[in-house]
């Protein structure tokens, strides 16, 4: 048993369905041949496969474990990153020198590969685009329109 099989049979059925649905594509090939095959032994049709994440989309578990927000999955896997620099504002000279306690914790689902948490997205940082909106004027976003062409 490979370890893509080994993973494969530690799915539920509706961790497969959205395994299908959003990271499938990024396999190779051979690696895709695999997940399909393990699909047919489990006797899950691409109908039952859509229905599982059409259930899925919409349902709230209300256990303590953090799930991905858009598989609902708890397989989660965590590594420590360090940070953009322009993306915290003020460069910080301390964490430069404590370089291993400046890293942050970055999330990703095994299952879809949704990032749950990215302490490098900017997203992070700015507010959204509706709330800069309303602060400014028409001529403030005219200029932000601009700045996104240069």
């Amino acid at each position: 048993m490979s370890k893509l099989e080994i993973l494969l049979s530690s799915y539920e059925d509706f961790e497969l369905a959205y395994l299908v649905k959003y990271k499938l594509d990024s396999y190779m090939r051979e690696r895709q041949e695999i997940v399909f095959e393990h699909i047919k032994s489990r006797g899950l049709t691409p109908d039952k496969l859509k229905s599982l994440t059409l259930q899925y989309d919409h349902k709230k578990l209300w256990d303590n474990k953090k799930r991905c927000p858009r598989c609902k999955s708890a397989k989660l896997q965590s590594s420590r990153v360090s940070p953009k620099m322009g993306n915290r504002g003020m460069y910080d000279e301390a964490a430069n020198l404590r370089y291993e306690e400046s890293k942050e914790e970055e999330t990703i689902c095994m299952v879809c590969g949704f990032m749950v948490d990215n302490p490098n997205d900017e997203k992070w940082d700015r507010p959204a685009l509706g709330e800069r909106n309303k602060k400014k004027g028409l001529f403030g976003r005219f200029i932000d329109f601009v700045n996104t062409w240069v």
